[in-house]
């Protein structure tokens, strides 16, 4: 049997992802069932031993399920030991300002902070009411603690924070936190993908004693060096650049240049991978065969350069995989051997992945080794059977087989795909070593030939403004970059199983081919056809898909409001916004309408013109997102916010429409009436739109942030036979709970007059506004009102599918079930 490191790995990976994604008794089905049709493949071995198939078929299962096995193990363990450790520090009582001790084990310069990696940690905390000062409770830490910092609060950090240094700090302390809403940034799942459990920010430097690591020493002078001498030379954007692709740090690149790259399908020259290894270490790894002369020799000090050039880089996952990989390639050569890249990067993933099972869950380690894999699997397949051997032709095989790879990897973690990326990567890539050669030669010459140096950075500066004019190039084409959203497993099974079709296909036609069944041109037609029909495909399967039934988003915006409302191909926003989460557009608004494969809005409703309900909404007009219709109160008409928010509408390309008292209007299954607005243009929480939204026999009551007195007026109207308010108030049973559940609001009046069965009550965590107010919470438990609260807990997704409604938490916090 070929390749069983690769049977075994598969298995292996398998085994981790379903320990760490699953319920303990859900993956212990698996195997059970895994185990049952292993003895019913034993029982059939009398009647098809002799059978070669058979024979093999059987050495595939049993190191399937050995790797199954294994990875089951180590992810199950992985995830008790942090899982456990998490609850040792809740149960301690651990958080905000604590003493920790530690030894330091990496320290990185960022763009505006240190990045600070401690083991063998303790933290301890002064037991209250205990008058003794070295009265501390402390805990130990199995798992390393990441620590930031700002280097000028942190005197002499240089000689104090070396790695192998025991240090003393004072810094807050906390467990990283899951992502709260669809699409947003998981820190606790990024984190564990680093080893770390906790986090924390050093407050003050105390003691830092003992003995530096010197290697280690080095290394961080040479990082330090080398960065200086990039700035000097390289201007601040072009170095930037530079350090991301040959030190490893993306932090000094400014967002826009970054969301360029990634935008157009360059980001992975960002990063140190294979292409980085395959010039510098195999440039060095030549010259020592040129002037060292054996093997042996060349390849152990290469070996020293590489491994040292990925700790120097910041130990990335497509970092080491290189690293071990051009190793392995090393190796073979000194043994005789001959070197084969699918049993290398399964050992690089058994060695990755047994360090760490949660590394599988990075982006970084997908892309890099699902590029890898497309090379060295279907690409190089399809070059030795279909006996291509221009250059340029395998350039577009290869090409193209990484794509097929990367578009669900793509998808599930930016939600978007640049659809020109591999064109565009055919006029880059050509330039990418001559742009290292031009970093390197700044990196060598920089310190004593600073015309040699200078020559460089004109060089490096040329081909990165090219860069940068094509990707804005590419980037003004018609569906240049599409917004696929976050895939579900159903679509990722169907994407799967349609190129496992193709290549069968296309086994087949070279079958054919073979026997002279088909000619060649015939068969050449055949594959094309095969293939551009597969990418088709590909596209309709991963692409987002219609919403069934109706589904209500209420987005986890801290101390604010957010509503997503769906049905069919309709989107429509009710607030976005908040007080105490800065950057809530960037980071929760746009990468949730994004994962749900949300380009456009039909309409976007502002309650009130406050910023904890608008702040999200305006980033989005601000980056031009198109937008249908913009609905403003009425009541605010005139105001500066308002003319802000319309004056960006018309710049966007979209329509604006204020809103007042018996306004209808429809959004495809979804209808929307103003049942109460206040012509007032002074108190904005006063003039708050009051929506009903109807989707068949489900009503919702949207209220803003208004007040009791409005409250009281509403019931006021409502008590006219016939009146829109009494119509629409006598059959709401969901309602958006007003101003955050304030006291101000949520009258028991109020409460009574709808046959409520449900409330949402949007707000931020330890508010200092104190809310929900518990009168309003005890009045709507009183009432037999279920209460659904964000506060920091994450959000809720409403689901109505034929008259049945389901309320669920869409992301599960910490010690849910």
């Amino acid at each position: 049997m070929k390749r069983p490191l690769v049977v075994i790995t598969a298995g292996f990976v398998l085994g981790e992802v379903l320990a760490l994604c699953l319920q303990e008794a859900v993956y212990r089905i698996c195997f059970w069932f895994a185990g049952v049709l292993f003895l019913t493949v034993l029982a059939a071995r009398r009647f098809l031993s002799r059978s070669v198939i058979y024979r093999t078929l059987l050495l595939i299962f049993v190191f399937v399920f050995g790797g199954m096995t294994a990875g089951s193990f180590s992810g199950a363990r992985c995830r008790d030991q942090m899982e456990q450790e998490e609850k040792r520090i809740i149960q301690a009582g651990f958080g905000d300002v604590v003493q920790l001790v530690g030894q330091v084990v990496d320290v990185r310069e960022k763009s505006e902070k240190l990045e600070i990696i401690v083991n063998q940690v303790k933290v301890g905390k002064r037991v209250r009411n205990i008058a003794d000062p070295d009265n501390i409770r402390w805990l130990s830490l199995q798992y390393p603690v990441q620590l930031s910092g700002t280097p000028g609060d942190l005197e002499g950090w240089e000689e104090k924070l070396l790695p192998g240094k025991q240090v003393k700090m004072a810094c807050s302390f906390r467990l990283t936190e899951p992502a709260k809403n669809p699409g947003e940034f998981d820190a606790k799942l990024y984190y564990r993908s680093k080893g770390v459990v906790c986090t924390g920010y050093i407050k003050a430097l105390k003691e830092s004693s003992g003995a530096d690591q010197p290697f280690m020493r080095l290394i961080l002078w040479f990082r330090r060096y080398c960065s200086h001498v990039l700035e000097e030379y390289g201007g601040k954007e072009d170095s930037s650049i530079y350090k991301a692709m040959l030190l490893g740090d993306t932090s000094f690149m400014e967002k826009d240049t970054l969301d360029l790259y990634r935008s157009s399908g360059i980001a992975h020259l960002l990063a140190v991978s294979g292409q980085h290894l395959s010039l510098i270490g195999g440039g060095m790894y030549l010259l020592l065969r040129k002037t060292v002369g054996g093997f042996r020799a060349s390849g152990i000090i290469g070996c020293g350069f590489v491994i040292s050039y990925g700790i120097f880089t910041g130990s990335s996952g497509s970092a080491i995989r290189a690293v071990l990989m051009i190793c392995c390639l090393w190796l073979a050569a000194e043994r005789g051997r001959t070197y084969d890249s699918l049993s290398a990067l399964s050992f690089a993933a058994l060695g990755l992945l047994g360090n760490n099972p949660y590394l599988i869950f990075h982006s970084g380690f997908q892309l890099s080794f699902s590029a890898v894999l497309a090379i060295s699997g279907p690409g190089q397949w399809m070059i030795r059977e279909y006996n291509i051997g221009k250059n340029w032709e395998k350039t577009v095989v290869i090409s193209l087989w990484v794509q097929i790879f990367l578009l669900p990897v793509m998808a599930w973690h930016y939600y978007q795909y640049p659809l020109y990326g591999m064109f565009l990567n055919f006029l880059v890539l050509p330039l990418v070593p001559v742009l290292m050669i031009a970093g390197i030669m700044i990196l060598l010459t920089g310190g004593f030939l600073p015309l040699a140096a200078g020559t460089a950075a004109k060089v490096g500066h040329v081909i990165l403004g090219y860069y940068k004019w094509i990707c804005e190039g590419s980037l003004k084409l018609p569906g240049a970059v599409r917004i696929m959203g976050r895939p579900g497993p159903g679509q990722i099974l169907g994407y799967i199983v349609l190129w496992g079709i193709a290549v069968a296909l296309l086994r087949c036609q070279r079958w054919g081919q073979t026997r002279k069944i088909l000619k060649k041109y015939i068969n050449l037609i055949f594959a094309v056809a095969t293939l551009l029909t597969a990418v088709l495909f590909s596209f309709a399967i991963l692409s987002p898909h219609p919403v069934r039934g109706f589904e209500l988003l209420c987005l986890d915006v801290g101390q604010g409001d957010g509503f997503l409302l769906r049905s069919g191909t309709t989107n429509i926003l009710i607030d976005s916004g908040s007080s105490d989460q800065k950057k809530l557009g960037s980071r929760t608004l746009e990468p949730c309408l994004k994962s749900k494969g949300i380009s456009r809005l039909d309409i976007a409703v502002v309650s009130h013109g406050d910023s904890d309900h608008i702040s999200g909404l305006l980033y989005l007009l601000e980056q031009k997102m198109p937008i249908d219709l913009l609905i403003l109160p009425g009541g605010g008409k005139g105001g500066e916010i308002y003319g802000q928010l319309e004056q960006l509408q018309t710049e966007a390309g979209g329509k604006t429409y204020y809103m007042h008292q018996g306004d209808k209007i429809k959004a495809g299954e979804m209808e929307f009436t103003c049942i109460f607005e206040k012509e007032t243009e002074e108190e904005r929480n006063a003039h708050s739109l009051v929506l009903c939204s109807h989707y068949k026999d489900l009503h919702i009551l949207f209220t803003g942030d208004m007040g009791i007195s409005e409250e009281t007026e509403l019931l006021d109207l409502a008590e006219e036979n016939g009146s829109i308010q009494q119509e629409h108030l006598e059959h709401v049973q969901i309602l958006k709970t007003a101003h955050h559940g304030s006291k101000g609001s949520s009258s028991p009046a109020f409460l009574e007059a709808m046959p409520l069965k449900a409330a949402f009550i949007s707000y931020g965590k330890d508010n200092s506004y104190g809310h929900p107010s518990g009168q309003v919470t005890e009045e709507m438990k009183k009432q037999n009102i279920s209460l659904y609260e964000t506060g920091g807990k994450g959000a809720w997704t409403l689901e109505s599918k034929a008259r049945n409604v389901i309320i669920k938490r869409t992301v599960k916090s910490r010690g849910e079930n």
